[in-house]
């Protein structure tokens, strides 16, 4: 399991934040990479979404942007059944924001354990298109 507040990428900027404060969605992104056989870091991945304007100023992923970024891009299929079985679940938080955990079948993994929830706000599913064809 991947962490928003590890050392090697907690610093790296999104917008005109890091990833240790505002990347909990970005690094659902990376676990879910690595449990499809398609691991990138979350330093990587935040380069890459940087580069293609994949930020918000405060941080906020651009969901469309994900679509057209590195050689596997990510399909938002809304609310249907994942294909995938990843789920991308956004919380309530007291402060007004979100946070974002990743479930795949019956695990949730939690990239800022301990983040005060309050309940679901969206839930994402999610499948990764190969650019050679198909999912």
């Amino acid at each position: 399991m991947l962490v928003q507040t590890d050392s090697r990428w907690a610093n790296v900027p999104i917008g005109n934040t890091t990833i240790g404060k505002s990347g909990c969605l970005l690094v659902c992104l990376c676990m879910a990479n690595e449990i499809l056989g398609n691991p990138i870091s979350p330093d990587s991945l935040a380069m890459q979404l940087s580069q293609a304007g994949g930020f918000r100023n405060n941080g906020d992923l651009l969901w469309v942007v994900l679509r057209n970024t590195a050689s596997l891009a990510w399909l938002c299929l809304g609310s249907a059944e994942p294909v995938s079985g990843l789920r991308i679940v956004e919380y309530g938080r007291p402060n007004g924001g979100s946070h974002f955990v990743l479930e795949y079948g019956t695990q949730e993994f939690d990239p800022n354990p301990g983040t005060e929830r309050l309940g679901i706000k969206s839930v994402r599913c999610l499948a990764l298109i190969d650019r050679r064809g198909g999912f």
